[in-house]
């Protein structure tokens, strides 16, 4: 099958940063994911503890230049804090921390910390007080915990950073709070994505303009060649994809398979984001690995306004994929184009 039958999706759907605090402490599911280890010897909670220090402050040591190269250690660090006594109890100064970062409180967090509470306490998934805070856009919070010497470019254990939660919330507050503090605009998550392509998945128009000014890399791309213009136009995110225009993304760069942002839009979004696209110069004859352009891909997947704007921007409806087909065969597949006066007039425009 050509690369028009299959159709481009994004790797990195479900991949969702979120720092939650759902269920009880009693059943392991608390605030920060705590578990209440019960009935374990003092000493093994005082050795749990020690390790717990010593553990945490390597990763936030070693952890700032590269969280995809340290996830590893990472893992296992965050399996084996997981296991410790240090971090049971429900009354214990680090879960309290992660409660009133939850809460939104900056005083329990004052207290939290003045109580003992690691401020770069790690829960099972690797998640930290600050993450908690980013996830419920919470300023205030997230200011608080960067006085107190939160570490701004830790991840959680698939290295998604405080500042890709924030991406993921659309919160250009807490992103330049963060920014100014001095996280890593660039940095990759365990699936290779960055902070703006996060960014772009979620529409985040300010939260993108935020990234750019800070020096994120526009065009840098995932492991499938993938850049945050094509990820936002494969879910449909008109204002992230204009924003990222101006922010002078490569228009008709090429992913796996030879994808351009406008195939990929093509496949199955709205008019909008194609026509931002054939505005910013996208070329709309462009085949992919298959010989498929965007007008066969809009053809077989689409609707009738999207093989109209493609068309009216100068397509050439004759050229044919390796298979040999033209837009009009893929139309035959698509009961919105097939047998409309549209479908004629994809059988109609000679090749130039």
């Amino acid at each position: 099958m050509g690369g028009s039958d299959r159709g481009w999706s994004d790797p990195h759907v479900g991949v969702l940063p979120f720092a939650d605090s759902g269920g009880t402490c009693e059943s392991g599911s608390g605030a920060g994911g705590l578990e209440a280890i019960r009935g374990r010897p003092a000493g093994a909670r005082r050795i749990g503890e020690m390790l717990l220090g010593s553990v945490s402050d390597k990763l936030v040591r070693t952890n700032r230049s590269d969280m995809v190269a340290d996830l590893p250690r990472r893992l296992f660090a965050i399996v084996l804090l997981a296991a410790l006594p240090a971090i049971a109890g429900c009354d214990s100064p680090n879960h309290q921390l992660f409660e009133a970062a939850h809460s939104g409180s900056p005083a329990e967090v004052e207290a939290a910390l003045r109580a003992g509470a690691n401020v770069n306490a790690l829960n099972w998934e690797g998640q930290t007080p600050l993450m908690f805070a980013v996830s419920r856009n919470d300023a205030a919070v997230v200011r608080s915990l960067v006085a107190a010497g939160a570490e701004i470019n830790i991840g959680d254990s698939k290295a998604v950073t405080p500042l890709m939660f924030a991406a993921s919330r659309s919160d250009a507050v807490v992103a330049r709070t963060l920014i100014q503090a001095g996280a890593d605009v660039n940095a990759r998550d365990g699936s290779g994505a960055t902070a703006l392509m996060i960014a772009g998945r979620h529409n985040g128009a300010a939260v993108i303009r935020a990234l750019i000014e800070a020096g994120a890399d526009v065009n840098v791309r995932d492991r499938r060649g993938a850049t945050a213009l094509m990820i936002a136009a494969a879910h449909n995110k008109a204002a992230a994809v204009r924003t990222l225009i101006e922010g002078r993304a490569e228009v008709n760069g090429r992913a796996e398979g030879g994808w351009t942002a406008l195939m990929i839009a093509a496949q199955g979004n709205g008019a909008a984001v194609v026509q931002a696209l054939i505005e910013a110069g996208a070329d709309v004859n462009a085949p992919d690995r298959d010989g498929a352009t965007a007008l066969m891909i809009a053809s077989r997947h689409n609707g009738p306004a999207v093989v109209q704007a493609i068309l009216d921007a100068g397509a050439i409806v004759n050229l044919t994929d390796r298979l040999g087909r033209t837009a009009a065969d893929h139309a035959k597949q698509n009961d919105r184009i097939e047998g409309t006066e549209l479908a004629g007039r994809l059988h109609g425009t000679a090749l130039e």
